[in-house]
């Protein structure tokens, strides 16, 4: 599910599951590069561990911020990004 919640100076967008969630061992090195839970050479999930780690330079590069909160039932990661000023017409 993905969620759209306007802020005061921003807006914030939520994606949640359902899934099993992230280690809580894990979650300090979410945003890092290379990062993985599970590093066995051979894992049930694919990928390099950059995609969150490129997420948050770009959200950065934005004036965001990028987050992770572990819920009771699965996860949900956001991000928040400035809304645009208003244009005097």
């Amino acid at each position: 599910m993905v969620e759209l919640t306007p802020l005061a100076t921003n807006l914030k967008v939520s994606v949640i599951d359902q899934g099993k969630g992230v280690p809580a061992a894990f979650e300090p090195l979410l945003f890092n590069r290379f990062a993985q839970a599970n590093s066995a050479a051979v894992r049930e999930q694919g990928g390099t561990g950059l995609g969150l780690a490129i997420c948050k330079e770009i959200i950065a590069q934005l004036h965001g911020e990028i987050g992770y909160q572990r819920l009771a039932h699965g996860s949900c990661f956001y991000f928040t990004l400035p809304l645009a000023k208003a244009e005097p017409d």
